[in-house]
């Protein structure tokens, strides 16, 4: 799940059944319809479409993405859409290439089912779900391309030539220290989660977020973005990008590239004055239910006595099970609260935070300052949904946008010893519920 930023589902039940094993197949061509609503239009449009890769898809077995611009606003075109789509695929010859129909519509997975009945598996339409933010285009219906660089919420014609190059073309800039702060339980603070940890910023424990903000190690990494130099903290991304894969860095810049005019008022130094978290990602502590064969004790306050066996009686006389990213248990909460103007989004995972009384915290301070605008973003073991009285699902239901990037590797008697402590049972109550 990685990408907070614009993820995407596939539905299930089409191509993959029809091929041995999984493989990754690359985009043959791309047809954006998103602006055509009347039908005969659409028809024609997708016929030449299809016509034009007929003889292309014998040579290679790859996709043929169609576009929807729909959203809930146009979900009862959805059907005749690919119900159009669907015969031209049975009446063109192209059962060697996938045509896969990607939509911002809640309404596709049930349509495109419904569709299924009557069609020929080697010639199934792939559905896939578009979840994110929606850039613009002629017409102002919504579309998502998810590799796209362009900015969400911002234009680039009202930007510089040089935050321009930053936002779209530099192979080192990145959004996030401008914006946001990554701490994990044990006080170790980065700028974002894919921060290799060996290249240390600072710590929690030691000194606030703001003190941290403008060390010699902070101003260094915005000015070497800034001048286009690599950084070693960053070769995540760089090793992503390398791969062909759309990265943390490059997520950052479209979703947070409206922030741009902050890394236009940076200091020559580097020092950003303008101290204002909008994406906030705090491990407040380790506290944590599970003891997954994955995990360690820094994320999970279960593993304090297997971390004994392992270490020996004197690491456990030496640390405690549970401990907080602060400097006390309160601190990283109170330090965040002051930011509570500012957030945009909001990245929840632990521990487990579901459990956290300060996950619940700035759920209610939200909702009482009426920002359901928030992202909030989830990693979670989806065992646990309630905190004394507090259902999340009564605060989920209230937010424009929730993304929940649940740990389950395995199912039934496999998930519980993956994850040491799961009841499936109560994984699958929880699924319900949602």
């Amino acid at each position: 799940h990685s990408m907070t930023r614009g993820a995407t589902r596939i539905s299930p039940g089409h191509f993959q059944n029809t091929r041995s094993g999984m493989k990754h197949y690359k985009i043959l061509d791309e047809l954006n319809v998103a602006t055509i609503n009347d039908q005969n239009d659409l028809r024609r449009v997708v016929y030449d479409f299809l016509q034009k890769n007929h003889k292309a898809v014998y040579d290679h077995t790859d996709r043929l993405r169609i576009i929807l611009g729909d959203h809930d606003y146009y979900s009862t075109d959805v059907g005749d859409k690919l119900s159009i789509i669907q015969t031209a695929c049975d009446e063109i010859d192209i059962s060697r290439c996938f045509v896969e129909v990607a939509s911002t519509n809640p309404e596709l997975e049930s349509e495109a089912r419904k569709i299924a009945k009557s069609t020929d598996e080697s010639r199934r339409l792939s559905c896939m779900m578009i979840d994110g933010e929606y850039s613009k285009i002629a017409n102002d219906q919504p579309t998502y391309s998810y590799s796209s660089q362009i900015p969400t919420k911002i234009n680039l014609k009202d930007l510089s030539d040089r935050e321009t190059h930053w936002l779209t073309e530099s192979k080192t800039f990145c959004m996030y220290p401008w914006i946001h702060l990554n701490a994990s339980p044990n006080g170790e603070a980065m700028p974002c989660c894919l921060w290799d940890y060996t290249v240390p910023m600072g710590s929690t424990k030691e000194n606030t977020i703001q003190e941290l903000w403008n060390n010699d190690k902070w101003k260094e990494l915005r000015t070497s973005m800034m001048e286009g130099r690599e950084h070693p903290g960053c070769v995540k991304c760089y090793g992503q990008e390398k791969a062909g894969f759309f990265s943390n860095r490059q997520s950052a810049n479209k979703h947070h590239g409206h922030h741009i005019k902050r890394v236009s008022d940076t200091r020559p130094d580097g020092t950003s004055d303008i101290f204002q978290l909008t994406y906030w990602d705090i491990r407040f502590s380790n506290l944590c239910n599970l003891s997954c064969r994955s995990c360690g004790h820094i994320f999970s306050s279960s593993w304090y006595q297997d971390q004994v066996r392992l270490a020996g009686q004197e690491w456990g006389r030496n640390n405690k099970a549970l401990f907080w990213a602060g400097r006390h248990e309160t601190d990283m909460l109170e330090q965040l609260m002051q930011h509570i103007d500012y957030v945009e989004q909001v990245y929840f995972a632990g521990g487990e935070p579901l459990m956290m009384e300060e996950h619940y915290q700035i759920l209610e301070e939200l909702e009482r300052q009426k920002k359901f605008n928030v992202r909030l973003v989830y990693n979670t073991n989806f065992t646990k949904t309630k905190l004394k009285d507090r259902y999340v699902f009564d605060y989920w239901r209230k937010f424009d946008s929730v993304g929940v990037g649940a740990s389950l590797d395995a199912m039934g008697p496999r998930a519980e010893y993956i994850r040491k402590g799961t009841k499936w049972s109560d994984v699958e109550r929880n699924r319900r519920m949602m």
